[in-house]
């Protein structure tokens, strides 16, 4: 697998990421913390549903980074309580802690480091095998999703992050023709 493909999947989000919370910002705070009139669209309210974003990547980049067990990145990605983020901006500084935790862990990623395996349990309990690098583009696409159901509600509330493809992404990027 190559560590630029997962490079470039978790900087798109950062960009993504960064729109979202941008957009998130120009919300009151009933806005941002409300589920009424909110039916089956991520994890109830936008605080809540970009918090279970921002727990999950916690999560997982710990456990894969090796900076905490498995069993500690996910206690971690739960300790996120609603409590803590009244507003976007403190949820948003929460997201870029975890954003710059990413960045050091897959900036320096390793083709060995991507293929090391970790047994998990799949369908029915039985263990399943799967790559490093598979792993992170299941962050990587976990991130999409959410922003999606973010953008959404957000949307509903009048404030569009505005396109979020990864082909705009691209473009903006700005990368020089044939190379």
């Amino acid at each position: 697998m190559d560590p630029e493909v997962v490079r470039e999947l978790f900087a798109y989000g950062r960009s993504a990421g960064a729109r979202i919370f941008d957009a998130a910002a120009r919300l009151t705070p009933a806005q941002f913390t409300t589920t009424e009139g909110i039916q089956n669209a991520g994890r109830g309210s936008i605080r809540d549903t970009l918090r279970h974003l921002v727990g999950a990547q916690i999560g997982w980049v710990s456990w894969l980074s090796g900076s905490m067990s498995a069993e500690a990145g996910r206690a971690r990605g739960r300790a996120l309580q609603q409590t803590e983020f009244p507003d976007a901006a403190s949820l948003r500084a929460a997201w870029e802690e975890a954003e710059a935790e990413a960045r050091d862990f897959v900036d320096g990623v390793t083709v060995a480091e991507l293929e090391r395996v970790a047994t998990l349990p799949g369908p029915g309990g039985r263990a399943v095998d799967l790559r490093h690098g598979e792993l992170l583009i299941h962050v990587a696409n976990h991130g999409t999703q959410h922003r999606a159901e973010a953008a959404a509600l957000l949307t509903a509330f009048g404030q569009s992050p505005g396109d979020l493809d990864f082909l705009f992404y691209l473009l903006a990027r700005g990368a020089p023709a044939g190379g």
